[in-house]
């Protein structure tokens, strides 16, 4: 199954373990400020990460609630993403209603991390 590792605990090793054996696509989404968010040890799972400078381990990021919120949007336009790349089309008509879908997104998360340098 696709799955969305917010802020994994690397240092526990099963989870660690967890990851790994799950052959289906996976993101692990992790802050630099966070202290169980190994780097080495989240790209040493072969995953795609998703690194959010200066976040913590809530991806709480310094300054205002807008710049949290802007990590917020990356988060699901990532998960967007992760659930249109895995679910089978059918049609030309699913096709387009997926690419609805991820412009949405996109917007919103572009909308979002636009206001990082406002208050």
């Amino acid at each position: 199954m696709p799955v969305i590792w917010l802020t994994p605990v690397l240092t526990d090793g099963s989870v660690v373990e967890a990851i790994t054996a799950n052959p289906a696509p996976q993101l692990l989404v992790g802050g630099t400020g966070a202290r169980f968010g190994v780097p080495r040890a989240a790209l040493a799972t072969g995953r795609q990460v998703l690194e959010i400078p200066e976040a913590d381990h809530s991806l709480r990021v310094p300054g205002s609630v807008r710049r949290y919120t802007g990590v917020l949007g990356l988060v699901e336009y990532a998960q967007v993403c992760l659930e249109e790349i895995n679910r089978p089309a059918r049609d030309p008509h699913d096709l387009a209603a997926a690419h609805q879908r991820l412009l949405a997104a996109e917007h919103r998360a572009v909308a979002a991390v636009a206001t990082w340098g406002t208050r």
